[in-house]
């Protein structure tokens, strides 16, 4: 199955199969509710394109997609450049950036990945906004730089970022433990 999360009304169709809370969804769900209906492991490629931002919890989102994932799928998702004009506007909950998505997959991945599966980060895309062209033409020091370094240092320049990630196993599955020290256990053993 080929997933796409929150596609709403304008998803990729074809043979993506649309999970949202809009009635025209193939599958009419509440993205914040867990778990999603699909069973583990039973998604071959997952898709969302601005719709993370919109979810209270993009960590327990994140843990869901790994769990309905095969080992070796491919995750792409879209959000608003943290920089960007559009990071917080109406409906927004949250900016998902690129140190978000480092500190998920290199410095606290113990604190992050609550189940056997994770999301390992391959590659983040940027895409320009039309004050990149607006930069360049008023900013000459810009002039040997490339528009990704352009996009990921100056702000307002950069519309969105796409990350790529693939789901293999988690070597440290976190175990959270409250005041008492009693294991509030996340994982299914």
């Amino acid at each position: 199955m080929k997933l796409e999360l929150g596609g709403g009304d304008f998803n990729r169709g074809g043979d993506w199969t649309n999970m949202d809370l809009n009635p025209v969804a193939d599958i009419v769900h509440d993205l914040e509710s867990f778990p999603y209906p699909q069973a583990d492991e039973s998604v071959d490629e997952l898709y969302s394109s601005h719709c993370l931002e919109h979810l209270v919890d993009p960590i327990g989102v994140m843990n869901e997609i790994s769990r309905i994932c095969k080992v070796g799928a491919r995750v792409e998702i879209r959000v608003p450049h943290p920089n960007s004009n559009h990071a917080m506007c109406a409906g927004h909950k949250h900016v998902f950036g690129p140190m978000v998505v480092r500190n998920c997959d290199h410095h606290f991945p113990h604190l992050t990945w609550s189940g056997q599966r994770r999301l390992f980060h391959q590659s983040t895309n940027y895409g320009a906004c039309e004050l990149l062209a607006e930069a360049r033409r008023d900013l000459p020091f810009l002039a040997g730089l490339s528009d990704e370094a352009v996009m990921k240092w100056i702000p307002g320049t950069c519309h969105e970022c796409c990350f790529h990630f693939f789901v293999g196993d988690n070597p440290t599955p976190f175990r959270q433990t409250g005041f008492n020290g009693a294991a509030l256990d996340y994982l299914d053993t």
